[in-house]
Formats: C-alpha cells, sequence, structure tokens
C-alpha cells in the first residue's frame, strides 16, 4: 500500500539540567510562563507572573512543577517559535498534535554544570536545591535515553551550536532524501501489508547507536547483506559478508537498542528486543 504523506511544521524541544546552556542554544524559543521570581533584568526567557494568575492561561500545552514553582507554555507562543525550551516532566503532558516534536537532550558534566550556575550568580545553596528538585525527572530521561538526539556541551558553546544546526538541517531536509526516506518516523505513516511478519523478516531491526545513529543490517533475498547507517552527519550504505553480518550483528545488540523497522514505519519510536 502507499505511504501517506504528512508534513507538519517542526519545533524543537530543548530538555537539559540547569547549568547546561540550553538556553543560549535554543532558536528562536518559546517564552513560557513560571511563577518563579525573576532572577534579574537578564532573564527573559519566561513571563514572570503570580500563581494565582495561572488559572486565567486555559490553553496551556504543557505544565510542570519544579519545587514550589509552576511553568507552563501556550499554543500561541509555539505557534511563533521554533524551540521549545521544556522539562521530562512538562513532556510528558505536552500536547501539541498540529506539529512534528523532536527532542534534543542537552548534557553537561556535574562539575561544569557547577562552574556555570555559580558563574550566573547562584549560591551554594539555591544550586543545592535547583539540583536537587529537577535531579528525579532528568536521571529518569538519562536512564530510558528518551530523545531523538542529545548534544553534549561541555565545550565552547560554538561547537553545540554547530551540532543544533545539523540535526535541524537534518530534519528539514528528511522528505527529500531518498536514502533514508523509510526511516522516518516523523513525516511518513506506512500502510503496511496485512502480514507485518514477512515485513519484519526482510528488514529486521535498526538499532539506535550511543553516537545516535541509526544502524541496519537486513539480509537481502538474493542471499547478500546490507549494512546501512544513518545519521544527522553521516549516511553509509554497502554490501558485507555473512561473517561481518554476524559480527555487527553481536555487537549491536550488546551496545544499542534494538527497534522494529515497522515501528518505525507506523511513527512509534519502537520497541527494544531481546
Amino acid at each position: 500500500m502507499p505511504l501517506k504523506i504528512i508534513h507538519k511544521p517542526i519545533r524543537y524541544l530543548i530538555l537539559g539540567r540547569s547549568g547546561s546552556g540550553k538556553s543560549s542554544l535554543a532558536v528562536n524559543p518559546v517564552v513560557s510562563y513560571t511563577t518563579r521570581p525573576q532572577r534579574g533584568p537578564d532573564d527573559t526567557d519566561h513571563y514572570f507572573i503570580k500563581p494565582e494568575q495561572v488559572k486565567n492561561y486555559p490553553d496551556k500545552i504543557a505544565y510542570t512543577k519544579i519545587g514550589n514553582y509552576e511553568y507552563f507554555a501556550t499554543k500561541q507562543e509555539l505557534d511563533r517559535s521554533i524551540c521549545y525550551i521544556i522539562d521530562y516532566d512538562g513532556l510528558q503532558t505536552l500536547h501539541a498534535p498540529d506539529y512534528e516534536l523532536i527532542s534534543i537532550y542537552i548534557s553537561v558534566s556535574p562539575e561544569i554544570q557547577k562552574q556555570r550556575l555559580l558563574a550566573r550568580g547562584d549560591s551554594e545553596g539555591v544550586i543545592a536545591k535547583r539540583l536537587a528538585a529537577e535531579d528525579e525527572q532528568f536521571s529518569k530521561i538519562e536512564a530510558l535515553r528518551d530523545y531523538d538526539y542529545c548534544i553534549k556541551n561541555n565545550g565552547d558553546l560554538e561547537d553545540a551550536q554547530e551540532e543544533l544546526f545539523h540535526i535541524m538541517q537534518f530534519e528539514s531536509n528528511y522528505p527529500l532524501n531518498q536514502e533514508r526516506f523509510y526511516f522516518q518516523r516523523k513525516y511518513f505513516h506506512y500502510q503496511p501489508p496485512d502480514d507485518l511478519q514477512q515485513i519484519e523478516k526482510h528488514w529486521g531491526y535498526a538499532y539506535y547507536t550511543p553516537q545516535n545513529e541509526f544502524v541496519t543490517l537486513t539480509p537481502q533475498k538474493s542471499g547478500e547483506y546490507r549494512y546501512k547507517v544513518i545519521s544527522p552527519k553521516n549516511a553509509l550504505t554497502k554490501n558485507i559478508s555473512k561473517a561481518k553480518f554476524d559480527t555487527l550483528q553481536l555487537c549491536y545488540k550488546k551496545t544499542s537498542k534494538a527497534i522494529r523497522i515497522t515501528d518505525l514505519w507506523l511513527g512509534r519510536k519502537g520497541t527494544c528486543s531481546s
């Protein structure tokens, strides 16, 4: 059956701990609402409101609470933005069906994180409370790797910005790239044949690696074996021997998350296989 093409505008969800640099990286970000106090005149990432005003905004698309403070965003703000800085709890409540949502996690080492928070004027006590309040949810996203991309921002901001640009360029051009199109769980919805098992026998699994790449090892009907690597910076296809196929498959089963190709076609994030 034919592919049903679904084009939606993209919005990039930027997640990261305090001090990860997510506010510096986000392009044209959503200005969300919060009940926390403004830190100073340069603190312009939010609209600052009183707790009793939260109920005045019925068109919320996401909501979270960190410590005693509430955070939320509205559809109007998402409509006029490109990126949305959001935490993991807020991501679970996010409802924006009119958009394709690409999640990007900004990681930072604890040492650099603390240096940045001290440099922006936070006290040791404030830092400790903030990190404790957000640790549970960010430990969860790190353990589950529940994001589309990860950018390590431990060095120069320009390097992280360049990586973000590659991701945005890659996602924007996806429908035009014939080499990669069947991986696109975001723009295409596959109308599969009745017998999905036959599809799985032919296509096998994609492996999502710690390097944020998709890898496939697919036996062909001709008896050949094909190896594909797909990432924002790389697209590689080559035929390999049966011995190489077995070696790579064993390696990826030990190190990477296996996702059924049919799950990617159906628009799901995929399920681990054992």
